[in-house]
């Protein structure tokens, strides 16, 4: 079996999370407060929060194929 390989979006976001992890050093505290006074810092919590829509909006459509896969399975042998 073939490895799976990541969407270009999964691999931008994970860049740019680790970006932020190592930026902030792993601790979250405060962030807001460094984003509103870094233009930097500010741009890149702007483009994680983008990519991570993009991901968002990319798995919903999935999930509602998922779901009505299961409805349809499930009213197909609801009186088997």
């Amino acid at each position: 079996m073939k490895p799976v390989k990541d969407s270009t979006e999964v691999i931008e976001f994970m860049a740019l999370f680790q970006k932020l992890r190592d930026w902030i050093d792993d601790d979250p505290i405060g962030l807001e407060q460094l984003a509103a006074d870094d233009e930097a810092l500010k741009r890149l919590c702007k483009s994680l929060g983008f990519t991570a829509t993009l991901l968002s909006m990319n798995e919903k459509p999935q999930l509602l194929l998922q779901c009505w896969i299961c409805v349809g399975l499930s009213e197909k042998y609801r009186d088997t």
